[in-house]
């Protein structure tokens, strides 16, 4: 049976807002999704602020000394690997730990 031309439109405006309902679905999922891998993150460097014993400092103290750090890393790109070899070797030493802790 032939449909109208009417006919064909309406049915790909069904198409078409079933497809933006779909579309907006898989945007909010992928939000989703990055807002969970940045909190994620936020918790990891959060972490390495207990590591390092800073936690008790209070917050402008933590951003100065970052900005200290970011400065530093700009006038001396080398003083960044001596700081990744350190922290490196102490979470690869804890890392160590909590697997000896498991057996």
């Amino acid at each position: 049976m032939a449909t109208t031309r009417q006919e064909r439109i309406e049915k790909l405006k069904e198409q078409q807002e079933k497809l933006s309902r779909r579309l907006k679905a898989e945007q909010s999922a992928a939000s989703k999704d990055k807002r969970k891998l940045e909190a994620r993150e936020k918790i990891q460097l959060g972490g390495l602020f207990f590591i390092a014993g800073l936690n008790g400092n209070d917050k402008g103290s933590l951003l100065g000394a970052l900005l200290e750090m970011s400065k530093t890393i700009k006038d001396n790109p080398q003083k960044i690997k001596e700081w990744k070899a350190k922290g490196d070797a102490l979470l690869a030493g804890r890392e160590a730990e909590r697997k000896a802790a498991k057996k």
